[in-house]
């Protein structure tokens, strides 16, 4: 998920096999939910599947998901509505990653900041949900661009502002490849047209603002009136392995970290699809369709430290890993039954505890 892409996925009747998949990114804010809509429109042409067989999976305001049921599919005139809680753990029992569990915690760090959830994964119900500003694939963007700046000096001022420009988009692709690889060149204003950045410098920056966050989750968690079995951490900052490290340190519980984490919502709707089609899979019993919820939009979150930003608007063409409108899908086989999802991504939130939230001005604009 994040807040920069829509994902969809497309698996079978059952809910066995996995038929495609594909991510549209850098999308506009207001346009993502269109963005959405008509991703779930042309993978249901090429799947034979219609717009009744799908689920899209809603933004949210984590306060409003306490006290409900995740699972619940929801009747909307052309699709099939549903929470991203529920994808995600639908996902994951999918999975069998989750089933000795009774209670779990969803830690969900990806481009905006840090979720966390607390669920009843056989009930259903929301028992604590929230969401902090402190971490988030943002902030990591943001602390390499301005040590890359750093290291460049007096030279930006009489730089071309064309040889800028990839800069900002090269400090997101740099923190997406440190996932992967020891180092990577990061394009810009330097001798050589390009500088080397390492993991380990990627995680010296970024460790103060994950350390906050990290401090954020485990306070909520030790409040937390119910024992919990696991943490389910997802997310595209969970591929960072400093990150699931941490995390796995601070928290005290058994660490759940799927692989590619940052789809998990995409599949789990395309599963809680295949569930309102009639899909008989393992753990398919569930609440069926319901009245459409009311609506919710975005809040402003709680705001951490003020932050060195990059203009934020969608990456030309031209920008490494980041352009706009770009699809990845794998090819299958065309299946009359098939059941399409797109998730599109959630907004700001409210604190776990509203007590002992961080509190402090929003610097930057919620996207």
């Amino acid at each position: 998920m994040g807040s920069w892409s829509v994902r969809a996925a497309v698996v079978d009747a059952e809910g066995r096999a996995l038929l495609g998949f594909e991510v549209v990114e850098g999308t506009d804010p207001d346009e993502r939910t269109t963005v959405a809509l008509d991703l779930i429109g042309s993978l249901g042409t090429r799947y034979g599947a219609t717009a009744r067989d799908s689920v899209l999976v809603v933004p949210d305001e984590p306060s409003s998901r306490i006290g409900t049921d995740m699972f619940a599919i929801h009747d909307a005139d052309h699709v099939h509505l549903a929470s991203e809680l529920g994808a995600q753990v639908t996902y994951l029992q999918a999975r069998g990653l989750i089933e000795e569990c009774r209670h779990i915690a969803i830690v969900d760090a990806g481009r905006s900041g840090v979720g966390v959830s607390v669920v009843d994964v056989v009930g259903g119900e929301v028992l604590g949900s929230g969401h902090c500003r402190l971490f988030g694939g943002d902030y990591c963007a943001d602390m390499v661009y301005q040590y890359l700046l750093d290291a460049v000096g007096p030279e930006l001022e009489s730089a071309d502002p064309a040889e800028v420009l990839p800069l900002e988009f090269g400090s997101e692709w740099a923190v997406e490849m440190l996932a992967a690889h020891r180092s990577v060149r990061v394009p810009g204003p330097f001798a050589g047209g390009t500088a080397r950045l390492w993991r380990q410098t990627l995680d010296d920056l970024i460790t103060p603002g994950l350390q906050r966050a990290i401090r954020w989750a485990r306070e909520g968690l030790v409040e937390c009136p119910v024992r919990i079995d696991a943490v389910a951490l997802l997310g595209g900052c969970a591929n960072l392995p400093t990150v699931r490290a941490r995390f796995s340190d601070a928290l005290g519980h058994r660490i759940i970290a799927p692989t590619a984490p940052e789809t998990a919502s995409a599949k789990g709707a395309a599963l809680l699809a295949a569930r309102t089609a009639g899909g008989d899979w393992p753990g398919s019993a569930g609440a069926g369709p319901g009245p459409v919820p009311g609506s919710v939009g975005p809040v402003p979150g709680s705001a951490g430290d003020a932050r060195p930003g990059r203009r934020r608007e969608p990456a030309p063409a031209a920008g490494p890993g980041h352009a706009t409108g770009s699809h990845r899908h794998r090819d299958a086989s065309r299946d009359p039954q098939a059941s399409v999802a797109a998730a599109t991504p959630r907004g700001g939130g409210a604190s776990f505890d509203p007590r002992s939230a961080p509190r402090g001005r929003d610097l930057r604009p919620l996207r």
